[in-house]
């Protein structure tokens, strides 16, 4: 029997200045190579090329869309929250929690598990909203709000891999692959350690 019930694979979005001075702003997939000599983009999606890897310049924003509707939504506002609640837990809003879908991340290469230590909490491009209601908390006019900012590869390779995979009813989606690199340029007034903030 066929299964019909497949799970979207989530989106990973790259922005950032690549060392050429362009600015980039795409959804990345690299979950299959293409030929050395050249690089094709495939529906609006760029495909790895190992001779021409994209490259930024100090650091990248990196946003992880989960495809797969709907999903948990997550406590984003730690001064507001009850002594039972803490910032990035599930709010779960119907009785079937297995509908709803989750995304799990790494940054190392690793396939993602389903551990809390994976878990894409941040703010993806399904928040994108133009309500300029004032009285609204959560208005989110640009990606600049979205997903997490990486100024520096932490796994003793210049390579970085991340990878995001989406779980709903029991199953998991295909694995989402970007792969790139940072590097400093110098004379940079950017502080490399910034800790990154969730939201």
């Amino acid at each position: 029997m066929v299964d019909i019930l497949t799970i979207a694979k989530p989106q990973i979005w790259l922005e950032g200045i690549k060392v050429n001075g362009n600015s980039f702003s795409e959804r990345v997939d690299h979950d299959k190579d293409t030929s050395p000599t050249s690089t094709v983009i495939i529906g609006g999606i760029t495909q790895f090329d190992s001779d021409d890897i994209l490259t930024f310049s100090n650091n990248v924003r990196v946003i992880i869309t989960t495809m797969a509707l709907p999903k948990v939504t997550y406590n984003r506002e730690s001064g507001k929250l009850s002594a039972l609640e803490f910032e990035g837990k599930g709010r779960v809003n119907i009785k079937n929690v297995n509908q709803l879908s989750e995304t799990y991340y790494t940054l190392n290469g690793k396939d993602p598990v389903r551990t809390k230590a994976n878990l894409y909490n941040y703010r993806d491009r399904n928040d994108i909203t133009t309500d300029t209601n004032p009285s609204d908390n959560n208005i989110i006019v640009d990606s600049s709000d979205l997903g997490f900012v990486l100024s520096d590869s932490n796994v003793g390779n210049s390579l970085l891999t991340v990878k995001a995979v989406t779980y709903k009813t029991g199953k998991k989606s295909r694995i989402a692959i970007a792969r790139f690199r940072i590097v400093q340029t110098q004379n940079t007034l950017e502080f490399n350690n910034e800790k990154n903030q969730q939201v």
